[in-house]
C-alpha cells in the first residue's frame, strides 16, 4: 500500500469526516510513520496528519476534543495521546490507516 503525506504534496481534505478510530497508538508512532503533524485549529483539533493513497483515497488522523485547548487542565497533550480519530470520505481509510500503523508498531 503506497501513499503520500502532507509533507510530500498538498492534500485536499475538505469534506472529510469521522470514519473510525485508532486506539492504543502513541503520537511518536504516528510521527515515525507519517512525519510531524500539522497543527490543527488549536481548539477542537491540536494536531493532524493527512495521507493520500495512490488510488486517490484521502485520510486524516487527528485528536478530537481531547487537548488542553478544548478541555482545559483535564486535556491530554498530543505527545501523551493514544486515542485518535480517522477521517476521510470512505470507511476504507480506517482499515488502511490501522494496517499501516499496526505494521509500524510490529517493526
Amino acid at each position: 500500500m503506497t501513499y503520500q503525506t502532507h509533507h510530500a504534496t498538498t492534500i485536499d481534505t475538505i469534506g472529510t469526516y469521522f470514519q473510525g478510530e485508532l486506539s492504543g497508538v502513541y503520537y511518536d508512532t504516528l510521527c515515525w510513520y507519517f512525519g510531524d503533524p500539522d497543527v490543527g485549529d488549536d481548539y477542537k483539533v491540536s494536531v493532524e496528519w493527512r495521507v493520500r493513497f495512490d488510488d486517490g483515497l484521502v485520510a486524516t488522523v487527528y485528536d478530537w476534543k481531547t487537548a488542553p485547548s478544548y478541555c482545559g487542565p483535564n486535556g491530554v497533550d498530543a505527545p501523551d495521546q493514544t486515542e485518535w480519530n480517522i477521517g476521510g470520505l470512505s470507511p476504507e481509510v480506517v482499515t488502511r490507516i490501522q494496517t499501516l500503523v499496526q505494521t509500524a508498531v510490529a517493526q
